[in-house]
């Protein structure tokens, strides 16, 4: 199983990590852990789902599928796929925090960090650009 690991960085490389990761503008970027819950996420992705970062952390990313997706396991099923091929794509409807619906592309990506650790990056890449 895929294991997330906590890395030290310097304080300088936390901030060019975090400048990148929001300058991204227009993809919904989120840092995913191997169970599927988000780590962290940019301010586009924020603006997409409606929900401020701290309402997200620790929250599974499938609080974003419709219930129809969550019965068919849409996003486990991609969890896996990603975890055994390295990526995985999934199309189709997300909810955002006020109910509202939007289609989306997203792609799951494992990243691997050292020995038998590693994390998902996910990013969604939709009509709409905040």
């Amino acid at each position: 199983m895929l294991m997330t690991s906590a890395r030290k960085k310097s304080p300088k490389k936390d901030r060019q990590s975090n400048v990148l990761f929001d300058a991204t503008r227009g993809h919904g970027l989120c840092m995913l852990d191997s169970e599927g819950n988000i780590i962290s996420w940019n301010t586009t992705a924020e603006r997409m789902m409606g929900y401020g970062t701290q309402e997200v952390i620790g929250k599974s990313y499938s609080v974003f599928f419709t219930k129809e997706d969550l019965s068919r396991k849409i996003f486990k099923k991609s969890l896996v796929t990603a975890t055994r091929t390295g990526r995985s794509i999934v199309e189709g409807i997300r909810v955002r925090k006020n109910g509202s619906q939007f289609w989306a592309r997203s792609f799951i990506s494992l990243v691997k960090q050292g020995k038998g650790g590693g994390s998902l990056f996910r990013t969604d890449h939709t009509g709409y650009y905040a």
